[in-house]
């Protein structure tokens, strides 16, 4: 039987603690579980873009609005202007990333999206 859920938050986090009471009048509490809540902070900005012959480094930025040791996983995608080619894409948790193998004189659609880890 649950009798008790006594959340108290500190700095983002959520602390639960359950209370049974038995048949006999007894009584046992579980130890406390703690949730991180964080929300999801701003997309990355100061998208820059060094081009060469055939390839483009990439370099962004991020927030720091999130809490400590919040990691982001960024996907990087890229696909010819126009004519349907296959997209291609890549994943990294750095804040730059290097296309290679493009034709020059080509025009590339390219993304940079992210999620939280």
């Amino acid at each position: 039987v649950l009798l008790a859920r006594k959340p108290f938050v500190t700095q983002g986090e959520a602390n639960y603690s359950c209370a049974v009471v038995y048949a006999d009048g007894s009584m046992e509490e579980s130890e406390p579980v703690t949730v991180r809540v964080r929300e999801s902070p701003l997309p990355p900005t100061s998208l820059t873009s060094v081009p060469s012959d055939m390839s483009i480094s990439l370099m962004w930025s991020h927030s720091d609005e999130c809490f400590e040791n919040c990691t982001f996983m960024y996907e990087i995608t890229w696909q010819q202007s126009g004519d349907g080619s296959r997209l291609r894409n890549t994943t990294t948790t750095e804040t730059s990333f290097t296309i290679e193998g493009l034709t020059p004189g080509t025009s590339y659609e390219i993304g940079v999206d992210w999620s939280l880890l």
